[in-house]
């Protein structure tokens, strides 16, 4: 929130702000990132090859809320029978901030 003050009194306005990240859209290693199944009902899958490294993991709706934020360096399985259906995107996200792999995960009923 931002509070303005003069000689006349205060006023103050409160407005959430949405910032995307354009970074993430271009992948800078070659990282074999495996989803399934996908489409998902209860759980999916990931699973990373040719790599050493913990990453990232994250997860976005389709309003651009995070679903999901976790780190991985081999295997994970997540279970999605709390998230509506939908398109989500993934995104694998190295130790510098930069976008390694993105993807799209539906869920379905």
């Amino acid at each position: 929130c931002l509070t303005v003050s003069n000689g006349l009194g205060s006023d103050m306005t409160c407005q959430t702000i949405t910032i995307v990240i354009n970074d993430l859209l271009e992948p800078t290693q070659e990282i074999k990132l495996t989803v399934a199944p996908n489409p998902a009902r209860q759980n999916f899958n990931i699973t990373l090859d040719n790599t050493n490294d913990t990453f990232t993991f994250l997860v976005i709706n389709d309003l651009g809320k995070r679903i999901l934020k976790t780190k991985i360096n081999d295997k994970l399985t997540v279970n999605t029978e709390q998230w509506p259906e939908g398109i989500y995107l993934y995104y694998l996200i190295d130790n510098e901030g930069k976008n390694v792999d993105q993807g799209k995960l539906m869920v379905v009923r």
